[in-house]
């Protein structure tokens, strides 16, 4: 069975090898049909069985293309893309999140069962799930449910604009846990509760109450899994992808991301262009390696960002053409790597550049500090990254939406003395290394046994 690269994927599955049980999850290809059994399990050497479901075109189209990445992925990012909302999107985000809960609900959960919801595409199975529970149980000896929000949350204003906000939020709250990455994030949920539904709210407590319960809403960031990372010697590694990339050139800048109007690539690189043009001292030798992975092709805006990409490598690449041949001023790689072959990029590299212009985490700039064995490397991120809480200190912060500032940092990363490339890079390991992804799974864990 392949396994996909995702910052999901990377953070629930150490969770669910350390407690078992079922993990619930739609279909993601041909394959699955025939690896699962009559009921759609498969059960892997992992500890834990994996359930699919199966959505047709018109079920995926209205829920997952429809509204999660065409409603709810804009609106929560600030939109910077217009997000569309469609009755008829909602209303098959609806029945998914119904079959989800169905599928939840038949696994029989009990008072000594954790359910943990992942994301925004399940807002409302949470209090689906409850409704069907507590049919056959009593309230005491119903499982604990945590929803886990991996996106931003903006302010109530912002998610006022969802016609559906009401709902959305009642489902949220079938929940006896909520958790966000930030603590500023759990404040707009609380602020959104309370200004759009009118719902109580215990600030010292940081909870919610809805249907005679009080609804915990935590700040839990997520982290990564070190071990699907393999750290290898780093000459190897760096000959490797010179070769494979055709470059010579002495110093690489990374930034790896998926095809996403919000990661600001187009902004990166424009920060990027300016300071080739102004520090050709420093740019001369340098390569930035763009990891850029399509994806929601079948969003216009999606689309438009991949010509944009494309005619601004155009014109980065003429205006320098005059740089010896093995030394571009850019690539770009759009085919999707595997953990073993990010671990190689992220070594080899002098600078990360993480600089989405919202991202409720960003695991790539952690990613990147767990890979940087010997410490050399600097990290560059946004200001407008959940990361950024907790390595505001050690990174260079950015702004995005400043392209001078922007170049001006870069320049500062790269011209740092190694002693202080080091020091800020050791701690940066040493944050991911005292918090990992099992850390959080096991803090929603505690969360949700504390309730009772």
């Amino acid at each position: 069975m392949t396994r996909p690269v995702s910052g999901l994927l990377s953070a629930v599955e150490p969770v669910m090898q350390e407690y078992g049980g079922t993990w619930i999850a739609r279909s993601c290809g041909n394959a699955d049909i025939e690896a699962v059994d009559e009921n759609g399990i498969w059960q892997g050497p992992s500890g834990f069985r994996l359930k699919r479901l199966f959505f047709n075109q018109n079920e995926l189209d209205g829920h997952t293309h429809g509204f999660s990445n065409g409603a709810l992925w804009p609106l929560c990012h600030i939109a910077y893309q217009k997000p569309e909302f469609r009755r008829s999107s909602w209303r098959t985000y609806q029945a998914v999140n119904a079959r989800f809960a169905e599928a939840a609900a038949q696994e029989k959960p009990d008072a000594e069962t954790h359910v943990l919801v992942q994301d925004f595409h399940l807002a409302l199975t949470p209090a689906l799930l409850r409704r069907r529970l507590e049919t056959g149980l009593e309230r005491k000896d119903l499982p604990g449910i945590a929803l886990f929000w991996h996106i931003p949350w903006p302010p109530a204003d912002v998610m006022a604009r969802c016609p559906w906000i009401g709902e959305l939020i009642e489902g949220m709250l079938g929940s006896d846990l909520v958790g966000f990455h930030t603590q500023e994030d759990c404040d707009h949920f609380l602020a959104t509760c309370a200004q759009l539904l009118g719902l109580p709210i215990r600030e010292s407590a940081h909870t919610v109450r809805w249907d005679g319960r009080d609804i915990r809403v935590r700040p839990i960031p997520v982290s990564i899994a070190p071990a699907h990372f393999e750290r290898l010697e780093w000459s190897e590694k760096s000959k490797f992808w010179k070769q494979r990339l055709g470059i010579e050139s002495r110093r690489i800048a990374l930034a790896v991301d998926r095809m996403d109007p919000t990661k600001g690539i187009l902004e990166r690189l424009a920060a990027y262009e300016l300071l080739l043009e102004r520090r050709p001292s420093l740019g001369a030798d340098l390569t930035l390696v763009q990891v850029a992975t399509p994806c929601r092709t079948e969003l216009a805006e999606y689309r438009r960002l991949s010509q944009e990409l494309a005619s601004a490598l155009e014109r980065i690449r003429t205006r320098h053409r005059l740089r010896p041949e093995r030394s571009p001023p850019v690539v770009l790689i759009q085919e999707p790597q595997d953990w073993r072959s990010l671990s190689e990029l992220y070594q080899m590299s002098d600078l990360c550049i993480a600089s989405p212009l919202h991202d409720g985490m960003n695991l790539v700039a952690k990613e990147y500090a767990w890979c940087q064995g010997h410490h050399q490397g600097a990290l560059v991120l946004s200001r407008f990254a959940g990361a950024s809480r907790e390595f505001g200190r050690d990174a260079w912060m950015v702004n995005p939406h400043d392209p001078d500032g922007f170049a001006e940092v870069l320049a500062e990363a790269l011209e740092a003395p190694e002693a202080e490339r080091e020091a800020r890079m050791s701690r940066l390991r040493r944050t991911v290394t005292e918090r990992t992804a099992l850390d959080w799974g096991n803090q929603i864990i505690r969360e949700l046994e504390d309730r009772l």
